[in-house]
């Protein structure tokens, strides 16, 4: 970010962390993202810190309503695409997030709703790291109730 698109997040932030509101910045990788690239997770490390010097420590990476396959890079070296995705994360959690100190990374999977099994679902389960925070709207996309108590 640079110029008035800085200025502009620069004062989001400050007035968020006046307010004891905490901000969390949300990345959507995109369609054309390596998960195992070096290249693609210094972008992600870059744009974080930017707004880590902003004074953000909460950061969230939205992998929903994105394609399921994986390129032919990524397809070459994982099994799935939660393995892609969680290889991914887990190097941003432990090489970023965790490095400085962060508050746990958060994220939502490609597949974010329902409670039945699924390969993805629990590939993606079991290969994220523990503290990374993982988002599920519910049984269904807009779900009007949650299928148990919180509490």
């Amino acid at each position: 970010y640079e110029g008035e698109e800085l200025d502009r997040l620069r004062d989001l932030v400050e007035t968020a962390n006046a307010h004891h509101v905490t901000f969390t910045f949300a990345l959507s990788p995109g369609n054309d993202i390596t998960y195992g690239s070096d290249e693609d997770l210094q972008a992600t490390i870059t744009k974080f810190e930017q707004l880590r010097e902003l004074g953000v420590d909460s950061f969230y990476i939205a992998l929903d309503d994105i394609p399921t396959e994986l390129g032919e890079e990524d397809a070459a070296r994982f099994d799935s695409l939660a393995a892609a995705q969680t290889h991914y994360l887990n190097r941003v959690q432990d090489e970023y997030v965790r490095a400085h100190d962060l508050a746990p990374l958060q994220t939502v999977p490609t597949e974010y709703w329902g409670s039945g099994p699924s390969a993805y679902k629990t590939a993606f389960g079991e290969g994220t790291d523990p503290e990374i925070r993982i988002q599920w709207t519910g049984e269904g996309v807009f779900s009007p109730r949650s299928p148990r108590s919180p509490w």
